[in-house]
């Protein structure tokens, strides 16, 4: 793994709503983050994403399990396990996914997120979590 890599690693796993000045460390003041949610684009909307994230999940950890670093560009295999007060009651919540970073100099300029929107939210909702999980258990035979 590239130093920058690790780097970027490393701050993830320490972020909190105390810290995310840190952002600024990893990231160009032009970021370009993408999820399957949403769209950032900026350091200091970036910044207002991670403080509302962070408003209602008690806890939030990155496990990496692969990554492939190629000159402006690093490809990032991940496992997150949170827990958000509104969702399985607090329990911890499992994720895999991946990330596509692309780099200017040491700092990220494109931050792009994939992931299964229902195994992180709508599985884990009310009525819709059912309705889902169904859905994806009929797909699957």
């Amino acid at each position: 793994m590239s130093e920058r890599v690790e780097r970027f690693v490393t701050l993830y796993n320490q972020l909190n709503r105390e810290n995310l000045a840190t952002l600024a460390q990893i990231y160009s003041d032009s970021i370009e983050f993408r999820d399957p949610l949403h769209r950032i684009v900026g350091l200091n909307a970036l910044h207002e994403y991670f403080s509302a994230m962070y408003e209602n999940t008690q806890s939030v950890q990155f496990t990496l399990n692969d990554s492939t670093d190629a000159g402006d560009k690093a490809f990032i295999y991940w496992q997150m396990r949170f827990s958000h007060k509104r969702l399985r009651r607090g329990q911890p919540i499992v994720v895999e996914g991946h990330s596509q970073l692309y780099f200017a100099g040491d700092k990220v300029c494109y931050h792009r997120d994939y992931f299964d929107v229902g195994s992180m939210l709508y599985e884990h909702l009310p009525l819709l979590g059912c309705v889902v999980r169904k859905l994806k258990a009929r797909v699957a035979q």
